[in-house]
Protein backbone atom coordinates (compact mmCIF):
# COMPACT_ATOMS: atom_id res chain seq x y z
CA UNK A 1 0.00 0.00 0.00
CA UNK A 2 2.95 2.34 0.78
CA UNK A 3 4.14 1.96 -2.77
CA UNK A 4 0.98 3.57 -4.12
CA UNK A 5 1.63 6.73 -2.13
CA UNK A 6 4.77 7.75 -4.06
CA UNK A 7 5.53 8.09 -7.65
CA UNK A 8 8.78 6.77 -9.01
CA UNK A 9 10.27 10.25 -9.22
CA UNK A 10 9.14 11.12 -5.69
CA UNK A 11 10.65 7.96 -4.32
CA UNK A 12 13.88 8.71 -6.14
CA UNK A 13 14.07 12.22 -4.67
CA UNK A 14 13.25 10.99 -1.21
CA UNK A 15 15.91 8.31 -1.49
CA UNK A 16 18.51 10.80 -2.70
CA UNK A 17 17.77 13.23 0.12
CA UNK A 18 17.76 10.41 2.64
CA UNK A 19 21.25 9.42 1.47
CA UNK A 20 22.38 13.03 1.71
CA UNK A 21 21.05 13.35 5.24
CA UNK A 22 22.58 9.99 6.16
CA UNK A 23 26.01 11.03 4.86
CA UNK A 24 25.63 14.41 6.55
CA UNK A 25 24.77 12.68 9.83
CA UNK A 26 27.87 10.54 9.45
CA UNK A 27 29.97 13.64 8.86
CA UNK A 28 28.36 15.35 11.85
CA UNK A 29 29.03 12.23 13.91
CA UNK A 30 32.69 12.18 12.88
CA UNK A 31 33.06 15.91 13.57
CA UNK A 32 31.29 15.51 16.90
CA UNK A 33 33.54 12.62 17.84
CA UNK A 34 36.63 14.65 16.93
CA UNK A 35 35.27 17.61 18.92
CA UNK A 36 34.52 15.41 21.92
CA UNK A 37 37.94 13.75 21.89
CA UNK A 38 39.75 17.03 21.22
CA UNK A 39 37.93 18.96 23.93
CA UNK A 40 38.53 16.09 26.37
CA UNK A 41 42.26 16.23 25.61
CA UNK A 42 42.32 20.00 26.06
CA UNK A 43 40.46 19.74 29.36
CA UNK A 44 42.83 16.98 30.52
CA UNK A 45 45.81 19.22 29.64
CA UNK A 46 44.37 22.00 31.78
CA UNK A 47 43.65 19.53 34.59
CA UNK A 48 47.25 18.31 34.41
CA UNK A 49 48.47 21.91 34.41
CA UNK A 50 46.37 22.71 37.47
CA UNK A 51 47.65 19.58 39.22
CA UNK A 52 51.26 20.50 38.44
CA UNK A 53 50.78 24.03 39.71
CA UNK A 54 49.02 22.74 42.81
CA UNK A 55 51.87 20.27 43.44
CA UNK A 56 54.42 23.04 42.97
CA UNK A 57 52.59 25.20 45.50
CA UNK A 58 52.44 22.26 47.90
CA UNK A 59 56.19 21.64 47.51
CA UNK A 60 56.93 25.31 48.12
CA UNK A 61 54.80 25.26 51.25
CA UNK A 62 56.52 22.08 52.41
CA UNK A 63 59.94 23.64 51.80
CA UNK A 64 58.94 26.80 53.67
CA UNK A 65 57.55 24.71 56.51
CA UNK A 66 60.73 22.62 56.64
CA UNK A 67 62.87 25.76 56.68
CA UNK A 68 60.79 27.11 59.56
CA UNK A 69 61.07 23.82 61.44
CA UNK A 70 64.84 23.86 60.98
CA UNK A 71 65.04 27.47 62.13
CA UNK A 72 62.95 26.78 65.23
CA UNK A 73 64.45 23.37 66.05
CA UNK A 74 67.11 23.24 68.78
CA UNK A 75 70.65 23.10 67.44
CA UNK A 76 72.53 19.85 67.91
CA UNK A 77 75.46 17.87 66.56
CA UNK A 78 75.39 14.15 65.92
CA UNK A 79 78.21 11.80 66.96
CA UNK A 80 79.96 12.05 63.59
CA UNK A 81 79.86 15.86 63.64
CA UNK A 82 81.22 15.97 67.19
CA UNK A 83 84.02 13.63 66.09
CA UNK A 84 84.83 15.84 63.07
CA UNK A 85 85.07 18.92 65.29
CA UNK A 86 87.21 17.00 67.78
CA UNK A 87 89.66 15.97 65.06
CA UNK A 88 89.93 19.57 63.85
CA UNK A 89 90.80 20.77 67.37
CA UNK A 90 93.15 17.96 68.48
CA UNK A 91 96.29 19.61 67.06
CA UNK A 92 95.73 22.38 69.62
CA UNK A 93 95.37 20.16 72.69
CA UNK A 94 96.24 22.06 75.84
CA UNK A 95 94.52 25.27 74.78
CA UNK A 96 93.06 26.91 77.89
CA UNK A 97 89.50 28.10 77.45
CA UNK A 98 86.50 29.53 79.27
CA UNK A 99 83.01 28.34 78.44
CA UNK A 100 79.73 30.16 78.93
CA UNK A 101 76.12 29.51 77.95
CA UNK A 102 73.94 32.62 77.57
CA UNK A 103 71.03 32.21 78.12
CA UNK A 104 70.97 29.00 80.13
CA UNK A 105 68.17 26.51 80.58
CA UNK A 106 66.81 26.50 77.03
CA UNK A 107 66.52 23.32 74.97
CA UNK A 108 68.55 24.95 72.21
CA UNK A 109 71.54 26.33 74.10
CA UNK A 110 71.80 23.48 76.61
CA UNK A 111 71.95 20.66 74.07
CA UNK A 112 74.11 22.52 71.57
CA UNK A 113 76.58 23.74 74.20
CA UNK A 114 76.88 20.18 75.50
CA UNK A 115 77.83 18.99 72.00
CA UNK A 116 80.51 21.69 71.61
CA UNK A 117 81.84 21.07 75.10
CA UNK A 118 82.08 17.34 74.36
CA UNK A 119 84.23 18.01 71.28
CA UNK A 120 86.51 20.37 73.21
CA UNK A 121 86.91 17.84 76.01
CA UNK A 122 87.75 15.01 73.61
CA UNK A 123 90.27 17.27 71.85
CA UNK A 124 91.96 17.69 75.26
CA UNK A 125 91.48 21.41 75.49
CA UNK A 126 91.82 22.58 79.09
CA UNK A 127 88.67 24.00 80.65
CA UNK A 128 89.61 26.82 82.99
CA UNK A 129 86.07 27.54 84.07
CA UNK A 130 82.55 26.89 82.90
CA UNK A 131 80.19 29.78 83.61
CA UNK A 132 76.47 30.11 83.94
CA UNK A 133 75.02 33.49 83.09
CA UNK A 134 72.96 35.37 85.62
CA UNK A 135 69.38 36.35 84.94
CA UNK A 136 68.86 39.06 82.34
CA UNK A 137 72.00 38.23 80.38
CA UNK A 138 71.49 37.30 76.78
CA UNK A 139 73.77 36.37 73.91
CA UNK A 140 73.19 35.35 70.30
CA UNK A 141 75.15 32.87 68.21
CA UNK A 142 78.62 31.48 68.90
CA UNK A 143 81.16 34.04 70.09
CA UNK A 144 84.86 33.19 70.33
CA UNK A 145 87.17 35.45 72.29
CA UNK A 146 90.96 35.31 72.05
CA UNK A 147 93.67 36.52 74.37
CA UNK A 148 95.84 38.90 72.28
CA UNK A 149 98.83 38.07 74.49
CA UNK A 150 98.56 34.31 74.13
CA UNK A 151 100.67 33.94 70.98
CA UNK A 152 100.40 32.47 67.51
CA UNK A 153 99.27 29.01 68.56
CA UNK A 154 96.17 30.50 70.18
CA UNK A 155 95.37 32.36 66.98
CA UNK A 156 95.72 29.09 65.04
CA UNK A 157 93.47 27.36 67.57
CA UNK A 158 90.84 30.08 67.17
CA UNK A 159 90.92 29.72 63.40
CA UNK A 160 90.69 25.93 63.67
CA UNK A 161 87.63 26.29 65.89
CA UNK A 162 86.00 28.78 63.53
CA UNK A 163 86.73 26.57 60.51
CA UNK A 164 85.60 23.40 62.28
CA UNK A 165 82.29 25.00 63.19
CA UNK A 166 81.81 26.42 59.70
CA UNK A 167 82.18 22.97 58.16
CA UNK A 168 79.18 22.02 60.29
CA UNK A 169 77.27 25.09 59.03
CA UNK A 170 77.74 26.92 62.31
CA UNK A 171 78.81 30.54 61.95
CA UNK A 172 80.83 32.19 64.70
CA UNK A 173 82.36 35.59 65.36
CA UNK A 174 85.74 36.36 66.88
CA UNK A 175 86.68 39.15 69.23
CA UNK A 176 88.48 39.79 72.53
CA UNK A 177 88.00 37.63 75.60
CA UNK A 178 84.33 38.26 76.19
CA UNK A 179 84.42 37.99 79.96
CA UNK A 180 87.21 40.55 80.12
CA UNK A 181 85.50 42.98 77.78
CA UNK A 182 81.84 42.30 78.48
CA UNK A 183 81.12 43.37 74.92
CA UNK A 184 78.98 40.53 73.59
CA UNK A 185 76.22 40.51 76.15
CA UNK A 186 73.21 42.78 76.11
CA UNK A 187 73.77 43.05 79.87
CA UNK A 188 77.55 42.85 80.52
CA UNK A 189 78.69 40.40 83.15
CA UNK A 190 80.46 43.15 85.01
CA UNK A 191 79.79 46.73 83.85
CA UNK A 192 82.89 47.95 85.74
CA UNK A 193 85.11 45.90 83.47
CA UNK A 194 83.76 47.64 80.37
CA UNK A 195 84.82 51.11 81.51
CA UNK A 196 87.94 50.14 83.45
CA UNK A 197 91.32 51.07 82.03
CA UNK A 198 94.07 48.51 81.74
CA UNK A 199 96.25 50.30 84.24
CA UNK A 200 99.24 48.53 82.73
CA UNK A 201 97.72 45.05 82.96
CA UNK A 202 96.47 42.85 80.16
CA UNK A 203 92.91 41.70 79.55
CA UNK A 204 93.44 38.40 81.38
CA UNK A 205 94.61 40.27 84.48
CA UNK A 206 91.49 42.43 84.28
CA UNK A 207 89.51 39.24 83.96
CA UNK A 208 90.97 37.87 87.19
CA UNK A 209 90.41 41.16 89.01
CA UNK A 210 86.78 41.21 87.93
CA UNK A 211 86.28 37.59 88.90
CA UNK A 212 88.33 36.80 92.01
CA UNK A 213 87.11 33.19 91.95
CA UNK A 214 90.12 32.55 89.70
CA UNK A 215 93.28 32.47 91.76
CA UNK A 216 96.22 34.65 90.67
CA UNK A 217 98.89 32.68 88.91
CA UNK A 218 96.47 30.39 87.11
CA UNK A 219 97.47 29.95 83.47
CA UNK A 220 95.89 32.78 81.45
CA UNK A 221 92.84 32.03 79.37
CA UNK A 222 93.68 31.53 75.71
CA UNK A 223 90.15 31.41 74.33
CA UNK A 224 86.69 32.22 75.64
CA UNK A 225 83.66 30.56 74.06
CA UNK A 226 80.12 31.78 74.48
CA UNK A 227 77.13 29.81 73.25
CA UNK A 228 74.16 32.13 72.80
CA UNK A 229 70.68 31.62 71.50
CA UNK A 230 70.04 30.62 67.90
CA UNK A 231 70.52 33.59 65.51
Amino acid sequence: MLVSWFSYNAATHIGDWANVFFIASLVVGVVSTIAIVGSANVKEWYWDKDRREANERIEKLRAANLALEIKLAPRSLNAAEINDLTEALKPFAGTVYEFMIVPTGTADTTSFASNIFSALEKAEWILKQRHTAAGGQFGVGVKIGRNPNAGGKTEAAVQALVAGLKVLNIESTVGPLFRAEGAWLSTPLNPAVVTATDGGVGPDARFRMAFPDLAPGVKPTDISIMIGSKP
